[in-house]
């Protein structure tokens, strides 16, 4: 990653909320940052931190659940179904972002994933949260959880009314 250049850009160029994790697991018990770390450091460790546990994690849980829904396309956005801890792990990656933590919500029949991508390259993850009988949409993120489209957000709404 680039270096920043203020501390505007450093918070907009990764989720403060990794950080933290990060500092309060790892960073603080080994006594870092230090005042020699710069902003790239932080995030270089962050981002090391964060892949290392997503790896420990794939390797002590393997859930699996049905999806509501099958593989589709809904206004030329393929949805697919993530039903795995393997699936919600590869997501999280390459979305950055903690998808992979709902594994046992899904498995439990409350929540389910899906990741949305249009031919244009644009992706999304939609996490649907059972609401008495019915399934609305409870996050709806691009990468690192960005902002997603007025397309995608109406395809995740629609999504939710076929469960």
């Amino acid at each position: 990653m680039p270096e920043c250049g203020s501390y505007r850009d450093a918070i907009a160029s990764i989720e403060l909320g990794n950080v933290l994790d990060w500092w309060d697991h790892a960073g603080m018990p080994a006594g870092e940052p230090n005042r020699q770390t710069t902003w790239s450091g932080i995030e270089r460790k962050c981002n090391q931190w964060h892949a290392e546990a997503y790896k420990a994690r794939a390797k002590s849980r393997k859930l699996v659940w049905e999806s509501l829904v099958s593989a589709c396309a809904v206004c030329g956005v393929d949805v697919e179904p993530l039903t795995s801890t393997d699936c919600l792990i590869a997501e999280g990656m390459a979305m950055q972002h903690c998808v992979s933590t709902y594994d046992t919500m899904c498995m439990w029949g409350g929540y389910r994933i899906f990741s949305l991508k249009l031919k244009t390259g644009e992706r999304t993850t939609l996490g649907l949260g059972k609401v008495g009988e019915r399934w609305t949409v409870d996050q709806h993120f691009s990468a690192a959880n960005g902002p997603i489209s007025s397309t995608m957000a109406t395809v995740g709404e629609k999504v939710a009314r076929f469960c």
